[in-house]
């Protein structure tokens, strides 16, 4: 790193004191400021900058600008940002008609291809070096919280790609990749800077799982950190509508133990992609789920969940003979809550063995004092949209998915109400394989908010439309 800026340093120390010298790069090529301020023969009184995460209104100053538009899923990181608008690709209305799954594996090849040219040239393709980041990405999935990499981790992974030991080029490659900064108190090492960008790339492992199931997939045992919502969208979008492989996938990744997070994520691309569970009695054992939505209108009738921790069970309701029949069995699992259900005797008993159910709550509203007011029903089913569009992680909801953890007689509102969404700005509806995707426009995150927080004393003119609802 040192010898890369050599040159830099010899500008700035040959540089008059009475002339200004700006420098502009990514502080995660350094492992700590000190570092970059000796590099680059910085003395103690030079004044250092940061950049922090674009706002909505500073991308869209920016974008504004440039004359360029700005997808719904593109990432707020200055430095993605800028690679993206610099590369001319806002200007390219493929990209502008692009869903999140198609938007972000664009940007993965571009990244890849750009980063290919300017470090290694001939001999090496923009394709490994998508698989190198996809594989530090699967690697960093080992703990909950998304773990830093090692810079043995960085070289393991480098050479189950390249069939080589990292040498120089490979070290400069990790220090320049887009989507990693360094971690303080950590030399050597490096984490995955945006959420999006590494739930994009972890994507690419699960994928190559399914079309080879049967081989061992050492980047996927014993993962932590479940794969997120884009993660799974993506995951989908690569299937290209063939359900098949997804079926014998999971039905193999269930059968190891070192699997169990990975089985759990194909779970929840079959549940959030509405595909029924049609192949023989399946057992997803010790999973983990931080929200998992069921819905009696698809067949999960013949999988069980045995002694798994599900922090919020939300529940797509019907008559209770229909819910037995297509609800999947929960035995010796620990729920922390049920959204959907009033209380125990609210639910098909035969379907909770042995499990253990901490709360419940009618609404999947922000707070109790919200789900206890007297608030009119449908402002109510508002802000259960609101939320889940705006609060929870993730580019879009099904709009099947909306009417989840909604009692019966609350699920007449969801389609008038996201209709008046859409007329007032804060969505708008994309179709994706046949699916209806309802996206929000994140211009109007904090008119959401505002509603969610205090729905009584909030003047959005939506309120207005969804209280004259019956």
């Amino acid at each position: 790193r040192r010898f890369a800026v050599e040159l830099v340093k010899n500008f700035v120390r040959e540089t008059p004191n009475s002339s200004a010298v700006l420098i502009a790069g990514r502080e995660s090529y350094f492992d700590q400021r000190s570092e970059a301020m000796e590099a680059l023969g910085l003395t103690p009184d030079a004044r250092i900058f940061d950049l922090s995460g674009f706002t909505d209104k500073d991308i869209e100053k920016y974008l504004r600008r440039s004359g360029d538009n700005v997808p719904a899923w593109l990432p707020s990181r200055p430095l993605l940002l800028g690679y993206i608008a610099n590369s001319g690709l806002l200007t390219d209305d493929t990209l502008m008609s692009l869903n999140p799954a198609a938007g972000w594996d664009l940007l993965l090849t571009r990244i890849c291809e750009r980063e290919i040219e300017q470090i290694w040239g001939p001999g090496f393709e923009p394709t490994a070096l998508r698989q190198f980041i996809e594989g530090l990405a699967s690697r960093s999935r080992k703990s909950e919280g998304g773990a830093s990499l090692s810079l043995t981790d960085l070289r393991q992974v480098f050479h189950s790609v390249f069939g080589q030991d990292a040498d120089e080029p490979a070290d400069l490659l990790t220090s320049r990749l887009p989507g990693l900064g360094s971690v303080p108190g950590k030399p050597g090492s490096k984490a995955f800077v945006d959420d999006a960008f590494a739930d994009a790339a972890a994507s690419g492992q699960v994928s190559q799982y399914l079309e080879t199931p049967f081989n061992d997939h050492l980047h996927l045992m014993n993962l932590e950190k479940s794969l997120g919502i884009l993660g799974k969208e993506m995951v989908f979008w690569h299937l290209g509508g063939e359900t098949g492989s997804l079926q014998l996938a999971i039905q193999q990744s269930a059968k190891d133990p070192k699997y169990s997070r990975l089985t759990c994520d194909l779970f929840s691309v079959m549940n959030e992609n509405s595909i029924s569970y049609t192949g023989d009695v399946l057992i997803i054992s010790d999973g983990y789920f931080d929200h998992l939505e069921v819905d009696a209108n698809q067949d999960f009738s013949n999988i069980k969940f045995r002694e798994c921790l599900i922090r919020k069970l939300e529940l797509g309701r019907s008559d209770l003979k229909h819910e037995e029949k297509s609800f999947p069995k929960f035995k010796r699992c620990v729920i922390e809550r049920v959204i959907g259900a009033m209380s125990a005797s609210d639910l098909p008993k035969r379907l909770f063995s042995g499990t253990s159910i901490e709360d419940f709550s009618e609404f999947a509203a922000t707070n109790e004092a919200v789900i206890k007011s007297n608030l009119p029903e449908p402002t109510k089913v508002l802000l259960t949209i609101l939320r889940k569009l705006f609060i929870q992680r993730g580019s879009g909801r099904l709009i099947s998915a909306l009417h989840r953890g909604l009692p019966q007689r609350s699920t007449k509102f969801v389609m008038p109400i996201i209709d008046a969404l859409i007329s007032r700005g804060f969505s708008e509806i994309i179709t994706l394989d046949r699916r209806n995707i309802l996206l929000p426009n994140r211009s109007k995150a904090a008119d959401a908010l505002s509603i969610i927080n205090a729905p009584n004393m909030s003047k959005e003119e939506i309120l207005s439309d969804v209280k004259k609802m019956q």
